[in-house]
């Protein structure tokens, strides 16, 4: 059971890390919250919140969240549309 915990905050950091880097190569404009577990883009689309470590986004539409998605690449895709 530990070895399961400990299997799986490894695979946590490696998607702040992979994450963090795939928006840093594609020039996003983002602030780092949290010791870069949550990100805060700001896009033509308005601002999404980002939990690399989970892949979880959601889009800011003024006072209301749209439903995001999951997934960096996801992600891209929706600020690239």
């Amino acid at each position: 059971m530990k070895d399961k915990r400990i299997e799986i905050r490894q695979r946590k950091r490696e998607n702040v890390q992979r994450s963090t880097q795939l928006l840093i190569d594609q020039d996003i404009d983002f602030t780092v919250h949290n010791l870069g577990i949550h990100l805060i883009i700001t896009c033509n689309k308005g601002i999404i919140d980002f939990w690399p470590s989970t892949g979880r986004w959601i889009h800011r539409n003024g006072k209301d969240y749209t439903p995001g998605g999951r997934g960096v690449l996801k992600l891209l895709s929706f600020i690239e549309e």
